[in-house]
């Protein structure tokens, strides 16, 4: 493994490989991105705080003490090895943590009875395998009944294809996929998803390593873009009619190896994607990518249902985000295709950003008025975008007045002209004139004149 990290992974590989209490990031994590040893440029920097907040965010609490109530997210992994010692212990946090009821391990680089044994120790009594061929590749499909019922419908070398049913959710095909490094043989599994894209008519998700990019943007550094295989790559999921599910957390999955004067490269290569029906009926999920941790891959963990924070105004700026990504990916599959479901699913992500919108700004003006929001660290009277994730909203303690009986009867009494001439005069002279383009002054100055006028107008 590369001892060479970003913040990220430096924070939890130490955390996991030292005290195994768990992965978080700790308040302090965000200074090794200025230590002397790191190669990280400025602009690297700010690249790698943006797209390793939401990450960072969700890691920020030990994990054995944070863990789902719920098994049904799903997890895709290629670790690269899955006979390494740090394997068991980091995927087992990943289940806990984030509430994973099937997970598809990607080049574990053992088979046979080892692999057995391994699938075995990780606490899966369901598995489906597809053997590695000598040292490389391989894909493990783990679950446990008593989260998730997957039935196999067909397995290569390149991919395993199930049907996946959650208990009280409706079922829905998923196909886990480990694309061989070997361009031929990737023309080989593309012609066998195109097939499956082209009979299709359930819901359809495909997640895992397809060693491949859709554009320049999704790779930092290197030689330059083959843009002919990002095309046919497109060109690809366009035929089997899929839709990314984005990528919250790191931008990049893949990080390639360092070598002597010459910068390591960062692709993503990870990633997940569904048909409109799978989209349509599973609209609250969403895709994250996790830390890099023993592994030069990322993680994709697909959450099945929001996990919001229980407070009403919990995670709102990760809501946001979440919607907005959503609704570019959304946006982006209507350019090419008409679709009505994509139209009225748009329909109810713009409403939903309206509402966190309101939402945002009503933290904003709770905290205004202070002592609305508690458990918020103040530095120099503001607070960052990370206090909101740990606020526990609290009522106001500001409320309407009580009025008394006598006050009630004093109010509706009739106006007086000594209330009206201290109402005027208690305006400055000098502000914006009404829509009679009269400054107060006019009227201090001349009120003996005028008093009777605007008296009568008032009353």
């Amino acid at each position: 493994m590369e001892t060479e990290t970003n913040f990220a992974e430096a924070q939890v590989e130490n955390v996991v490989s030292k005290s195994q209490t768990g992965l978080l990031i700790n308040g302090n994590g965000l200074k090794d991105l200025d230590h002397p040893d790191s190669v990280m440029g400025e602009n690297d920097k700010r690249v790698a705080l943006q797209d390793g907040m939401e990450v960072e965010q969700s890691l920020n609490t030990d994990m054995d003490s944070t863990m789902q109530d719920f098994s049904m997210n799903i997890l895709t992994w290629n670790c690269r090895g899955a006979a390494k010692k740090q394997f068991k212990s980091t995927f087992s946090r990943f289940r806990r943590k984030f509430g994973v009821g099937v997970a598809a391990i990607l080049e574990p680089r053992v088979s046979g009875n080892k692999a057995l044994n391994i699938i075995r120790r990780l606490g899966f009594s369901n598995f489906i395998i597809s053997d590695a061929i000598g040292y490389s590749g391989g894909i493990w499909v783990v679950w446990d009944p008593g989260d998730v019922n997957v039935t196999l419908i067909r397995k290569q070398n390149q991919f395993i294809h199930v049907w996946v049913e959650f208990p009280g959710k409706a079922g829905f095909f998923w196909t886990a996929v480990y694309a061989s490094p070997q361009e031929e043989n990737r023309r080989l599994l593309w012609e066998e998803l195109k097939h499956i894209g082209r009979t299709m008519n359930e819901p359809w998700m495909l997640t895992g390593d397809f060693n491949e990019i859709v554009s320049g943007a999704e790779k930092k550094r290197g030689c330059p873009v083959d843009t002919n295989r990002c095309k046919l790559f497109s060109e690809v999921l366009d035929a089997c009619g899929v839709m990314d599910l984005g990528g919250g957390g790191y931008r990049f999955t893949w990080k390639g190896p360092k070598f002597p004067y010459l910068d390591r490269v960062y692709k993503r290569l990870d990633r997940a994607v569904s048909n409109e029906l799978w989209r349509t009926r599973f609209e609250d999920a969403d895709a994250l990518n996790l830390p890099r941790i023993f592994s030069d891959h990322c993680p994709v963990l697909v959450r099945m249902e929001k996990d919001w924070n229980k407070n009403v105004f919990g995670f709102i700026l990760l809501r946001k985000n979440r919607v907005l990504a959503r609704l570019e990916g959304i946006q982006r599959q209507m350019c090419f295709h008409n679709s009505y479901h994509l139209e009225d699913l748009e329909a109810k992500l713009l409403k939903e950003l309206s509402e966190i919108l309101d939402q945002e700004e009503q933290i904003w003006h709770q905290k205004s008025r202070g002592s609305g929001l508690k458990g918020v660290t103040e530095t120099q009277g503001s607070i960052t975008p990370e206090d909101l994730n740990d606020a526990v909203w609290h009522q106001s303690v500001y409320s309407w007045p009580t009025i008394s009986e006598e006050d009630m009867s004093l109010l509706s009494l009739d106006i007086s002209v000594e209330e009206v001439r201290k109402a005027f005069f208690q305006t400055a002279p000098l502000k914006t004139p009404g829509l009679d383009g009269f400054p107060a002054l006019f009227y201090h100055r001349n009120w003996d004149l005028i008093k009777d006028q605007v008296f009568n107008i008032m009353k």
